[in-house]
């Protein structure tokens, strides 16, 4: 028999498995949309690669509140395909494509 006693329980908001939702217009010109979903506040990174790995956009929102927040992004990129990643710095993580036209 075990004698042990459960002191507390702590809870924590769950991390959504890809915190980016939508990403419109997609295709793309020069500007898109970028929504994400934020469990609490936190200080995301958007970072922006080519089709060889190459970081060809990189901006942080400081702060972001709570929720669903829509960023829009403006960039001068070539056509072509995309990868964008998003980190928070309490652990968030998205992923997504996008095509520049």
């Amino acid at each position: 028999m075990n004698d042990s006693t459960l002191t507390s329980v702590t809870s924590h908001s769950p991390i959504p498995l890809n915190a980016i939702e939508r990403i419109a217009p997609n295709p793309s010109a020069n500007e898109f949309n970028l929504t994400i979903n934020v469990p609490e506040n936190q200080n995301i990174q958007i970072h922006i690669f080519d089709n060889t790995g190459q970081l060809k956009y990189n901006q942080t929102f400081e702060d972001l509140p709570a929720g669903k927040n829509t960023l829009k992004i403006t960039q001068n990129l070539p056509t072509g395909l995309y990868y964008i990643k998003t980190t928070g710095n309490k652990g968030l993580d998205g992923s997504g494509t996008l095509i520049k036209n």
